[in-house]
């Protein structure tokens, strides 16, 4: 059954007509006009973002400028549009530059920098996303030459193998022949010796055709090592080509990581830059400003808010910054549980943080920001996973279990001693299995191409020193490893039995999964 819903003015609260020739909604009796979306700006918000987690950027993008006309000054749809013109599904992905090798760099870019003049206010933000897109097209363009270049080196191997077997059957089909026409040419001599009784033809005729042999034999391998010399040198020249491009790559890569680590630690309020001017006629709303009834300090500066009836608006005295009213009621930890448990950890670490504006103690919401800090549901979720972990994401770690300990009540700071002490061991672990990793890709490497690397007089004693020193460095990082990974087993089931009690039966779903 379909419902009727009626619209009301949110200057008078007359209920509103729709004109469908201009497809607005006017008030007969203040005169004020509305638009579509303004009613439907959430739900447009909603279909976007399903459109661009599908990949569909193309109505993503529709969606996103049909908000954007209506208020060309609304962070979330411009913040959408630039992911959708970037073709990045998720604003996740931005962690890992690897994983933006399908994204249209260029794209996001231009849509970055195009939403910084519509947002004045959020200029650094939007300049820190042109900065990473700009980062990632100069890093994948390179990659696309060190990748060209590496398969040329990899074809050289290929040919010097060649070259060298080429040789070695030629030579090999010339002793041949050689060796039938000697046993002719010995039976030949064989008979005029006898015939004339005198066996120097037959001494001649053997001593000509051994130095012919060894002739032979000698030029081949000089042929043979000429050659290789040559294909050596020209990849020698390659690889110091390539070891430019691979610092120059190295170097995108840190701007990027820099820009990035800047750009997590700006939490813009999408509210602050929503026109409220429409609602439905809908009963009990809740009035933010008499529901909340404590301070609100401010996210970036610590300073104290104050709120802006008239614009719905809390806003920071000392840096400007605003956030909208409705962040700070109807359940706020509620929504962002929700958004944790539907792996939503960018808007999940975004309502924590609104919780801890308000009460800066709230365990649960310390506790959620360091789980989304690490892409997990629960502690229980918290698993070592032999993938390594990024710079990004360890030193968002250790910044928010650090302030979880200063800034909670002193009953829990036991508790989130632990979980630092956990988080600790996670990224030890995984910063050794990366090690090990390293170690044995090189030792890979040395293995496949020993015979070009120790072609040089003494590089095989240098080789072997060095696959000493990684078979021991390999051990070392394993038995850390192994020894890290029996002390976070038991820490962690420590803190699942024992700290479950300080927190309420609802957040101990947070805690155990």
């Amino acid at each position: 059954m379909a419902v009727l819903k009626s619209y009301t003015c949110s200057k008078c609260a007359g209920v509103l007509n729709f004109d469908e020739d201009q497809e607005v909604f006017g008030c007969p009796f203040c005169g004020s006009e509305f638009s579509f979306v303004d009613f439907h700006r959430g739900d447009l918000l909603k279909q976007a973002s399903a459109s661009l987690a599908d990949g569909n950027y193309k109505t993503a993008s529709e969606k996103y400028m049909a908000v954007i006309s209506n208020n060309p000054r609304d962070f979330e749809a411009l913040q959408g549009l630039v992911l959708a013109c970037g073709k990045i599904p998720s604003i996740d992905l931005l962690e890992q530059i690897d994983d933006l090798d399908k994204a249209d760099c260029k794209g996001g870019e231009k849509a970055a920098l195009d939403a910084k003049e519509k947002l004045n206010e959020e200029a650094e933000y939007f300049t820190l996303l042109a900065d990473m897109f700009s980062a990632a097209d100069s890093y994948f363009r390179n990659k696309e030459r060190y990748d060209e270049r590496a398969e040329r080196i990899r074809k050289g191997y290929r040919d010097m193998g060649l070259v060298s077997t080429g040789v070695n059957e030629t030579v090999s089909r010339a002793l041949g022949i050689l060796g039938i026409l000697t046993s002719v040419l010995w039976f030949v001599f064989f008979i005029v010796s006898l015939e004339k009784g005198n066996l120097w033809p037959l001494v001649i005729g053997f001593g000509c055709l051994g130095v012919l042999l060894i002739a032979i034999f000698v030029i081949a391998k000089i042929v043979t090592v000429i050659t290789l010399k040559r294909k050596a040198e020209q990849l020698s020249s390659s690889q110091e080509t390539d070891l430019a491009l691979s610092a120059e790559m190295n170097n995108y890569k840190s701007a990027y990581y820099v820009a990035y680590r800047d750009f997590k630690k700006l939490s813009p309020n999408a509210d602050a830059y929503t026109v409220f001017s429409a609602k439905t006629g809908e009963a009990g709303k809740i009035d933010p400003f008499i529901d909340i009834g404590k301070t609100i300090n401010c996210a970036k500066c610590g300073g104290q808010l104050k709120p802006d009836k008239e614009k719905r608006l809390y806003e920071c005295r000392y840096c400007g910054i605003a956030y909208g009213a409705s962040l700070f009621f109807n359940d706020p930890l509620k929504k962002a549980g929700k958004a944790l448990r539907d792996n939503d950890f960018s808007e999940a670490d975004r309502r924590f943080s609104h919780v801890l504006m308000v009460e800066s103690s709230d365990p649960k919401a310390l506790l959620g920001r360091i789980l989304c800090a690490g892409f997990w549901k629960n502690i229980h979720s918290l698993e070592l996973v032999d993938e390594g972990v990024s710079d990004v994401a360890e030193n968002n770690l250790k910044e928010r279990t650090s302030e979880a300990v200063l800034h909670s009540d002193e009953e829990y700071k036991s508790f989130f001693e632990d979980i630092r002490k956990l988080t600790e061991l996670y990224c030890e672990h995984e910063n050794l299995a990366q090690e090990i990793r390293k170690c044995d890709e090189k030792l890979e490497y040395y293995s496949r191409n020993w015979t070009l690397i120790t072609a040089k007089p003494g590089a095989e004693t240098v080789l072997k020193k060095e696959q000493s020193k990684l078979l021991s460095k390999k051990t070392d990082a394993s038995d850390k490893r192994n020894l890290i990974r029996f002390d976070f087993d038991r820490l962690k089931t420590n803190i699942l039995r024992e700290n479950i009690h300080l927190f309420s039966a609802k957040q101990g779903e947070t805690v155990n999964g």
